[in-house]
């Protein structure tokens, strides 16, 4: 315990000096607020300015510079979060966590529709008006008002469901996250859309600081699960600071006038497909919650989050810089697909190894990790990390149907994973929790193949291009994994560190040794660091 508690003010004492160090770059924020909101000019004017682009005469460089930006942000953040995982897991009980996932069944669902699909809407658009984005403002902060009533409306009945009465102010108090999120939906998405990459970077690393540094502090003091739920709410609120401070507009009142009635279609359809797919998402943790408890969900939300933190700090990233620059490239196909697979082999380059690395080591990073405590769900976590090797590729589908207009298609797939998902985890309850997870896994792969064939029809991208950009770190992922199984059945290492470290040590030489000996891995390494070096220059240029 005493080692946990220095751990936890080196944490907070690291978190207080970035913050010290961000503090110009609020205060300057801050004051760029204040001068939008006195400002004499007109707000059409300021949306302008704030819009402005250079074209798509440096398209490339901005996407690579972006995509390395945010590649960055998101490891700084993966550090800071897996760090934080490892000691609020230590000082909680499973219990904890168990209840902080009953209540997020319903809030994962929700938040799924909190931007009503209108921020994919103004990132896609070619060109967008302060009159729209105003409108489609108002209608998210409405949306978002309407889903916090929703939220504390489940209170009650998810308490009764699950026969546990302490959901009841847990679900009240994360029904406040709703209202804050909805105001900064569009913000969000302007941000996105011109590429500002590292102010969204720098609002991420510092609210997710900020937040997990208020539940250690209450975690510490004894505040139980309610420190998981301070983080969950305020992180939300620190990101509604943030991003008004780092992109000062102040939308006018809703007009008529407004031409968004397309906008609000395709919308629609992006809501329909994420209330479809986050709903089937979660009859995993309802089924675990109310056949096998609390604890028993705790012990399958830890190790699912274990293993979707890398690949989803990716995918982050990769779904933001895909959107923007597809988006801008709808007319030109042969530029779409290289860029789609280039983004695509940088994401599985990274995923991939990191995945089955997870696998081969996962008693070792749950005990690492997590604790001794935590060691039930090492089979749990070893069967998310094979899933999570090729999800992260499967969800850049959805940039391309949604960049390519298809948005209609976008919520047909969604629906007709989601009946194969929920299948699958029905199927697996007799077996538990890892008997869930390994549905999962078989209805996974088993899909694989007719979802991208359907989903590619009468768009830019092939399943032959897919496959080919996927081809190389996948070879030399599973040849690694394969080889550090073996190594790790010879190692003198006993205790679980040292293995990991061998492991790592192992892992890097190894990956770029199979990479550059399948045909054609030199060049594209090459690329690879080319791309990266220029991104470095430009960005050094920049500052």
């Amino acid at each position: 315990m005493q080692g946990c508690r220095w751990s936890c003010r080196s944490i907070l004492l690291s978190q207080a000096g970035a913050m010290t160090t961000g503090q110009k770059f609020v205060d300057g924020a801050a004051a760029r607020l204040l001068e939008a909101l006195k400002s004499r000019s007109s707000k059409e004017e300021r949306f302008r300015r704030l819009t402005e682009t250079n074209g798509d005469s440096d398209l490339k460089k901005r996407s690579v510079r972006g995509f390395t930006t945010s590649l960055v942000g998101e490891g700084i953040d993966f550090v800071l979060r897996v760090g934080s995982m490892s000691i609020l897991a230590r000082m909680l009980l499973p219990e904890y966590f168990g209840l902080l996932t009953m209540v997020m069944v319903v809030t994962a669902v929700v938040d799924r529709l909190k931007d009503l699909g209108l921020t994919v809407v103004t990132i896609q658009r070619k060109t967008i008006t302060h009159e729209e984005v105003s409108t489609l403002f108002w209608i998210n902060a409405a949306g978002g008002l309407a889903m916090a009533l929703i939220v504390a409306a489940c209170a009650y009945p998810l308490a009764l469901f699950y026969r546990e009465p302490r959901l009841i102010p847990i679900t009240l108090a994360m029904a406040t996250t709703f209202i804050w999120t909805s105001l900064t939906v569009q913000h969000s998405a302007l941000l996105n859309r011109q590429m500002k990459y590292a102010h969204l970077a720098a609002i991420q690393i510092s609210t997710n600081a900020l937040s997990l540094a208020v539940a250690i502090v209450l975690a510490w003091a004894g505040a139980g699960y309610w420190a998981l739920i301070a983080r969950e709410a305020l992180r939300t609120l620190f990101i509604a600071a943030g991003v008004w401070m780092c992109f000062p507009w102040v939308p006018s009142l809703p007009s008529r006038k407004a031409r968004i009635t397309s906008m609000l279609s395709f919308g629609g359809d992006l809501t329909v497909f994420n209330l479809i797919y986050f709903v089937s998402s979660g009859v995993d943790k309802i089924l675990i919650g109310r056949l096998f408890g609390a604890a028993s969900l705790g012990m399958y939300r830890q190790s699912s989050q274990l293993a979707a933190l890398p690949a989803s700090q990716l995918m982050y990233p990769v779904n933001n810089v895909a959107q923007s620059v597809l988006s801008r490239l709808q007319s030109d196909p042969e530029r779409y697909r290289r860029s789609y697979s280039k983004l695509l082999t940088a994401l599985c380059a990274i995923v991939m190894p990191l995945m089955l690395f997870l696998a081969v080591f996962a008693r070792e990073t749950i005990f690492v990790v997590l604790g001794e405590k935590w060691l039930p769900a090492t089979n749990i976590l070893w069967i998310m990390a094979m899933t999570s090797f090729i999800e992260p590729a499967i969800s850049t589908v959805g940039a391309v149907l949604l960049t390519s207009g298809k948005s209609r298609r976008y919520l047909i797939t969604g629906a007709t994973s989601s009946l194969v998902i929920v299948a699958s985890f029905v199927a697996g309850i007799p077996w538990g929790a890892e008997g869930v997870a390994f549905g999962h896994l078989v209805a996974t792969y088993l899909s694989l193949v007719p979802f991208l064939w359907w989903s590619f029809r009468d768009t830019p991208i092939t399943l032959r291009l897919f496959a080919a950009a996927v081809s190389r770190p996948l070879i030399a992922s599973v040849l690694t994994g394969a080889l550090l199984y073996n190594l790790k059945a010879t190692a003198i290492f006993d205790r679980a560190l040292p293995m990991l470290l061998f492991g790592a040590a192992l892992m890097v030489p190894l990956y770029f040794s199979f990479w550059l000996l399948i045909p054609g891995g030199r060049s594209a390494m090459t690329a690879v660091w080319k791309d990266l070096m220029s991104a470095f220059r430009e960005s050094k240029g920049a500052s």
